[in-house]
């Protein structure tokens, strides 16, 4: 996939998609996602302690991850060739129709349920990348047993607010059905929605951990 690194580089139809991709895909779904945590998460988990402890580890840890490896993949990354651009806007527009028709949804929510799945999506590579790292690093290490003990809390301050996002996504996607195929309907829309994210981001995310960029 072409790209170029540099944005004074691009042509201006590139350089449009480019800005519209950073404001759809990441500057709007972390602020929409950042009021919802707050707002919708609180009506989901009875836990008080699951739901701050989710806040706060968004708050400081998993917001500016996911923002800046966001941004770094975009920016180093972003196709060049405007077809190619084009794909990547594919997931956002598919759950944008797909919720458009999907009934009357609480305006907040059809955003919500629209800002989920790039942030699963992206999180979830994220995830399966660590912990293949993490395997790849436990051979040969003295301190074995330090660093399995050590990992899953990582993991946990990592990916406690991803859970807690994955948990509120399939929620809203059942809030409104009434009968078992409507339920079926809307989580193979918001889990295709996820599996498109990861299908049209995967390379980037390889070629990234190629350059040694994560």
């Amino acid at each position: 996939m072409a790209s170029a690194n540099i944005f004074r580089d691009r042509k201006k139809l590139n350089k449009v998609l480019l800005i519209l991709y950073v404001a759809l895909m990441v500057a709007a779904p972390l602020v929409i996602i950042l009021i919802g945590f707050d707002l919708v998460i609180q009506d989901i988990f009875k836990s008080a302690f699951i739901k701050n402890t989710g806040y706060i580890l968004f708050l400081v840890v998993s917001a500016p991850a996911y923002g800046y490896y966001a941004f770094l993949m975009i920016k180093e990354h972003f196709p060049a060739k405007n077809k190619n651009a084009l794909f990547l806007f594919i997931p956002i527009l598919f759950a944008v129709v797909v919720y458009f028709f999907s009934g009357s949804k609480n305006l907040f929510e059809k955003l919500m349920s629209d800002s989920l799945p790039l942030y699963l999506g992206l999180n979830i590579m994220f995830f399966i990348g660590l912990v293949i790292l993490f395997i790849k690093n436990l051979k040969g290490e003295r301190d074995i047993w330090f660093r399995l003990l050590f990992i899953p809390v990582i993991l946990f301050v990592l990916f406690l607010p991803v859970y807690c996002m994955l948990i509120a996504g399939y929620e809203l996607s059942i809030k409104y059905s009434i009968s078992e195929i409507e339920i079926l309907k809307e989580l193979l829309t918001f889990f295709i929605a996820i599996a498109l994210v990861i299908i049209f981001h995967y390379k980037t995310l390889i070629g990234m951990y190629k350059k040694n960029a994560l």
